[in-house]
């Protein structure tokens, strides 16, 4: 009798290990479910970003400067640094 009662006891404590363990898994779904859309859209966003540092950076300027000097006119394409980056339309 006390074997049954022992056994009974240690089935009871199985129990209630196992649904706290259901418990537990439940909880693990949930959070990977959550991960996995975390990565979805960090991979969405990826897919979005500019290709090339000139695109992150946004439009660069084309400035045409006219050089009169000795009665000669010459005439310079300067490529101007992006604002913010040290050149010359930084404000």
């Amino acid at each position: 009798m006390a074997l049954i009662m022992t056994l009974e006891r240690v089935a009871d404590k199985v129990d209630e290990a196992n649904k706290a363990a259901n418990k537990r898994i439940a909880a693990l779904e949930e959070q990977v479910a959550a991960l996995e859309e975390q990565v979805a859209a960090l991979t969405a966003n990826t897919a979005q970003e500019p290709s090339t540092p000139a695109d992150a950076v946004g439009p660069v300027t084309v400035e045409t400067v006219e050089i009169v000097q000795d009665g000669s006119k010459t005439v310079m394409d300067e490529t101007a640094k992006p604002k913010g980056k040290g050149g010359k339309n930084d404000a």
